[in-house]
């Protein structure tokens, strides 16, 4: 370097830069290497290297959407600019984002699964080399999101069956219920929904026979019977099959 137009092209500056603008990008120059040229020339050739470490914070793959994360470490001397850049098919530069010199950077959102990118890391600098550039790149890949797991299947329902007496009463006989000695609600409704009878009875093994109900017709019209043992299928209750009778007057 023996001129300024020299020192420019050194630095990265166009052509007809100014000893000041020189020294306010290369702020390392002392105050008499940005007012001397020779000094200028001597402290530029003086410079030290930049560095550029990255890794990578937690996995490199991820689901939809993922988003990569970087730790970049901090660089001594002139550094112009660090960049993170997503490159998309070959090697042309899909986005590209300027960061701090150091820090956990994540600018980029990948949202298309079973596509792995590479992303660059770029730091510029001037080192007594002039304009040095270092790149890091890694490959990242978003992979689908996991589907939740299918419900469990429903658990079989219990039957009943029930048989009227004549006179007003009825025998119900069930199985399915849980096969400890369970004990089963069943309900008889008139179909208004309101005050079922509700009579109780064990079932030994899973199963009962012939429950006598009493007699429970209080007046002509269809009983609606279904018992339940109180199980719970995705927080409803299981109810038996329902059974239609009438009342014999």
């Amino acid at each position: 370097m023996n001129s300024l137009r020299e020192i420019g092209m050194f630095v990265g500056m166009s052509p007809g830069t100014s000893m000041r603008a020189v020294g306010n990008i290369v702020t390392l120059l002392s105050s008499r290497e940005r007012t001397s040229m020779r000094a200028m020339i001597l402290g530029l050739q003086n410079l030290p290297p930049i560095s550029l470490e990255v890794e990578p914070v937690g996995n490199r793959f991820g689901a939809v959407p993922f988003t990569p994360i970087f730790r970049v470490h901090p660089s001594s001397g002139v550094i112009l600019e660090t960049r993170i850049v997503l490159f998309g098919n070959g090697d042309q530069p899909e986005e590209s984002t300027k960061v701090g010199n150091s820090g956990d950077f994540s600018p980029f959102t990948l949202n298309t699964p079973d596509l792995i990118r590479l992303i660059g890391i770029i730091r510029t600098g001037i080192t007594k080399k002039g304009i040095t550039r270092i790149e890091k790149s890694f490959h990242v890949e978003a992979t689908p999101k996991p589907q939740p797991p299918p419900p469990p299947p429903s658990p079989a329902k219990p039957t009943i069956s029930v048989q009227s007496n004549g006179d007003g009463s009825f025998k119900v006989s069930g199985s399915g219920f849980v096969p400890k000695n369970a004990t089963v609600n069943i309900l008889v409704g008139d179909g208004t929904l309101r005050n079922p009878l509700v009579l109780n009875v064990s079932a030994a093994d899973g199963a009962f026979k012939d429950f006598p109900t009493g007699k429970i017709c209080q007046a002509a019209g269809n009983l609606f019977f279904s018992a339940s043992d109180g199980r719970l299928d995705q927080g409803s209750q299981i109810f038996s099959n329902t059974v239609t009778l009438s009342c014999p007057f």
